[in-house]
């Protein structure tokens, strides 16, 4: 069957119609001639013929795709039999469209978070580098992770070569107003590496990123983000070049940031380089923490071998500084784990991100209660056809008497056992998984 003749049924239909119009009144006609009345004539004319409907529903059927009409006659089926118990059907579809809306939700999250690579050049290779304290107790694990100190950031870019480059940002914030004065905005900043953007890869929509020359203290360049470029600005070109006021002091805007660039979060307006407000004991200082260290793993280097190269100088600063708040130890971050929070050493066993694990569980928490609901549901819906049934099905017995009929206690106990064992087993699952969550 191809699908011109199914798409030309119609016509095709409409052409037979004529020819066996035509033939019977041929036929007719020729009856006629031969002295039989006009209605005697017309109806031996069909006799001879044979059934007409079905001649055209045999082409009609030749013409038309056998799955397609038999998806078609199961609709059919099954909004016939939704219709009968119009209630319980809206509430069904209600319960699974519910469940399936906040199962998609939840999903699109941890893509969104978890599982979308990141819009950075070769983002596999990049890692978070923390400070890691030994000696904290399991219990206040957390507090093992801290913050990077300046002069830990410039001695392991130094004295290592495991990591391609590495990348220094703290958080800050200013008093922003433009060329006339206008009303100042309290905004976030990050003060950055002037390579940042190299090592991860992003290009300026408008202007250039920031020079090794610039990153220095009193530098007077910012760049903005693209938020901030199309709120503040109207999104004009013009304003690259030109001097905006942070905290009173005039920066020059040197570039504009691409729209899609929202790390470390969307609410980042404003990039410094990291030594502008920065004095020289603050560089030089291994206890004053604060900071956060990205780097990019070189192509031949593991992971592993990477980290130890840095958590050997660590170490050393370490003893050097016994009295003061230095790690003794470092432990890398992927930068798909910088956004979801979750850190572990190399050496620890790689188990399932917990915060994918919680948002998985729930999901199927969530189908799973869609699926009790509606094979309890449906389980009483069994029992009450059954019930009725045997009201018209069965005649009147002793105890005992219809256990072997059709219709009788037998045949309903097992249909409402069958659905009375998929609703617990649901409701079992859905228990399970909520246990998971603790």
């Amino acid at each position: 069957m191809s699908w011109l003749r199914f798409l030309h049924r119609k016509r095709s239909d409409a052409e037979l119609q004529e020819e066996i119009e035509a033939f019977l009144a041929e036929e007719a006609a020729d009856n006629e001639a031969r002295g039989i009345s006009p209605e005697e004539a017309r109806r031996q004319a069909r006799i001879r013929f044979g059934n007409v409907q079905k001649v055209r529903e045999s082409l009609w059927t030749q013409n038309s795709p056998q799955a397609l009409a038999a998806a078609g006659r199961d609709l059919k089926y099954a909004f016939r039999t939704l219709s009968r118990t119009l209630g319980f059907s809206i509430i069904s579809i209600g319960v699974m469209a519910l469940c399936l809306g906040a199962a998609t939700s939840l999903f699109t999250i941890v893509r969104s978070v978890l599982l979308r690579p990141l819009p950075f050049r070769e983002p596999d290779k990049l890692v978070i580098v923390h400070e890691y304290r030994r000696g904290i107790a399991p219990s206040v694990a957390d507090s093992n992770y801290t913050p990077i100190a300046a002069a830990d950031f410039y001695d392991w870019r130094s004295k290592t070569h495991g990591f391609e480059d590495m990348a220094i940002l703290r958080y800050a914030g200013y008093n922003l107003t433009g060329e006339r004065s206008e009303l100042p905005e309290l905004i976030r900043a990050a003060a950055v590496s002037w390579n940042i953007y190299q090592l991860l890869g992003v290009r300026p929509a408008f202007g250039r990123a920031f020079t090794e020359s610039e990153d220095q203290p009193g530098s007077t360049v910012v760049m903005l983000t693209w938020s901030l470029f199309q709120r503040r600005f109207a999104g004009d070109a013009a304003i690259v070049g030109r001097q905006i006021h942070l905290d009173g002091q005039p920066f020059t805007v040197v570039g504009v940031l691409p729209s899609w660039f929202t790390y470390p979060d969307a609410g980042i307006q404003l990039w410094l380089p990291y030594r502008t407000h920065s004095s020289p004991e603050f560089l030089q200082r291994h206890d004053i923490h604060g900071s956060q260290v990205i780097a990019r793993l070189r192509p031949d280097v593991s992971l592993a071998n990477a980290v130890a190269q840095v958590a050997a100088v660590q170490y050393q600063t370490h003893l050097q500084y016994p009295h003061d708040p230095v790690a003794e130890d470092v432990a890398p971050w992927s930068l798909n784990d910088d956004l979801a929070g979750k850190v572990k050493k190399p050496s620890e066993p790689d188990d399932e991100r917990h915060r994918l694990h919680v948002a998985d569980r729930l999901s199927q928490c969530l189908e799973s209660a869609g699926c009790a609901g509606c094979g309890t549901a449906e389980g009483s819906g069994h029992a009450q056809r059954s019930r009725s049934k045997a009201h018209h099905l069965d005649p009147p017995a002793v105890d005992g008497d219809c256990a072997d009929l059709p219709g009788g206690r037998h045949g309903r106990h097992s249909t409402v056992g069958v659905c009375d064992s998929v609703a617990c087993a649901c409701m079992e699952r859905t228990s399970q998984c909520a246990g998971h969550l603790h």
